[in-house]
């Protein structure tokens, strides 16, 4: 399973990384994080296709929520 995290906080990040690789590991599932900082990044991205996204949805010069809109596109 392939999840990407977008957020402008590394700290955030940082965390949500440690509790979906902490739980993934007690349910003995293979996950690949993605993290991002800026919704381009994430935008831009073409490699694995992603099942799972979490975005915030303040972001400085963007908007997580018109981030979603134009992935669901």
């Amino acid at each position: 399973m392939v999840i990407a995290l977008l957020d402008d906080e590394r700290s955030w990040l940082k965390k949500a990384k440690e509790v979906l690789l902490k739980y993934a590991d007690e349910k003995n599932i293979y996950i690949d994080l993605l993290c991002f900082e800026k919704g381009q990044e994430l935008l831009s991205y073409t490699e694995k296709p992603i099942d799972v996204i979490f975005i915030d949805i303040e972001l400085p010069e963007e908007n997580g929520i018109a981030i979603a809109r134009e992935i669901n596109r």
